[in-house]
């Protein structure tokens, strides 16, 4: 029921060897290196509880699979299974480890996902066709496009020349109305346009009126590395007391990350 999604391209060799004497005129065929085109699988953005997931879209998957190790991270049951998993040659066996049922949530939509957990995958939720049939899922790769029921998401990163070079403020979340977030659970936060479409992990650190209400507390939230979903991000409360949030209570501050390029000195 898996696939394989990777393609790994090799130089084309000219054809070696001694070529056939002809009584013609010889004729001189020039080599060319030529690659197939490969493109990145179509993927949806979701939340299970307060972590962030990515599934794969695969229409031409017959199953839904997640990997061993991600159905640990989510904490979700694993149950027994009695059925096999081959890969897209139809012989070589995934090794089924117990099967799942479970929910993912994304702007409203309540995605239902019941699948094989397997020991190793090429990524973390394969979903396949039976995810795509019950959640109205279709894809459109010209248009980079996920379409969720009526409501149609793109897929995929644009990064310009000057990404790297841009400044990056700290932006202020607020809280959407006065809750308590008990221990366990999570607040929902709204992100700033500009952090929307961050195809990236988004580092957030408790505000300084929330530290200062919090004096001789647990801190929170804490310092941590949170991935938003279609504009929001989930925060979740790790303490052992609940929190009281009043409403448009400066809670944290929140800015993009990204990696710096390694640069070679000679001297």
């Amino acid at each position: 029921m898996a696939k394989t999604r990777q393609v790994v391209g090799e130089q084309a060799e000219a054809d070696g060897g001694e070529s056939d004497e002809s009584t013609g005129d010889e004729v001189t065929v020039a080599s060319a290196v030529q690659r197939v085109l490969i493109k990145q699988s179509p993927y949806l953005d979701a939340f299970h509880e307060h972590l962030p997931v990515r599934l794969t879209i695969d229409s031409g998957a017959t199953g839904n699979m997640m990997k061993a190790s991600c159905a640990t991270q989510l904490g979700v049951t694993i149950t027994g299974s009695t059925q096999s998993a081959h890969q897209a040659d139809g012989s070589s066996l995934l090794k089924v480890l117990g099967e799942i049922r479970t929910h993912f949530q994304r702007d409203g939509h309540n995605l239902y996902f019941e699948g094989l957990v397997v020991e190793d995958l090429d990524s973390d939720i394969l979903a396949g066709i039976p995810f795509m049939e019950k959640n109205d899922v279709s894809i459109r790769p010209a248009k980079h496009q996920i379409c969720l029921g009526d409501d149609v998401y793109r897929y995929g990163t644009y990064h310009t020349a000057t990404d790297r070079h841009a400044v990056r403020h700290a932006h202020v979340l607020r809280a959407p109305a006065k809750s308590t977030v008990w221990p366990g659970d999570y607040i929902e936060l709204d992100l700033p346009p500009d952090l929307c479409d961050v195809d990236g992990e988004l580092a957030v650190e408790p505000h300084i009126d929330a530290l200062r209400d919090q004096a001789g507390t647990h801190q929170w939230p804490a310092p941590t590395l949170l991935r938003g979903v279609s504009g929001k991000i989930r925060v979740p409360n790790l303490t052992n007391v609940p929190q009281l949030v009043q409403k448009s209570h400066q809670l944290c501050r929140v800015r993009a990350t990204y990696v710096p390029q390694s640069v070679m000195l000679q001297c």
